[in-house]
């Protein structure tokens, strides 16, 4: 990806300008999808050129590793990078501060979670990502 400057805040956007990137993340750390039809299936409804281009986007950029599924070898499983998995917190946040102001009530006992516990609910969102990986890449600690 041909980046437009050298500030880290326009990298960032560069790859989370819009909402997808951040929602496929989403639903990978809060709801355990890692497929192209998990993802098609999300209530945002994103086109399937869109949600291509994104994980491709995600992969070329370092954020997701791609593989084929054991089961299916036509079907891809993405899984969390360690730069992926340092995307937690900011996720995690933008949850928490959403939650706070839209649906306060909705999500209540995951926002107070993070309030009460941010740092040990991150690490925790953060291990299992790792382990699920390692798990289904076969990497050893």
């Amino acid at each position: 990806m041909e980046h437009r400057s050298d500030c880290p805040i326009s990298y960032t956007l560069d790859v989370f300008g819009d909402k997808w990137s951040f929602l496929i993340l989403r639903d990978m750390i809060t709801h355990g999808k890692s497929s192209f039809l998990e993802w098609k299936a999300s209530d945002e409804k994103i086109a399937p050129s869109v949600l291509t281009a994104k994980l491709a986007l995600l992969v070329r950029e370092g954020f997701l590793v791609k593989k084929a599924s054991p089961q299916n070898a036509s079907k891809f499983l993405y899984y969390l990078t360690e730069k992926g998995i340092e995307t937690i917190p900011i996720i995690l946040d933008m949850f928490a501060f959403g939650g706070k102001y839209m649906n306060p009530e909705g999500n209540s006992s995951f926002i107070q979670q993070l309030r009460t516990n941010r740092e040990s609910t991150i690490t925790g969102i953060q291990e299992a990502m790792r382990a699920k990986r390692k798990a289904a890449l076969g990497e050893v600690n």
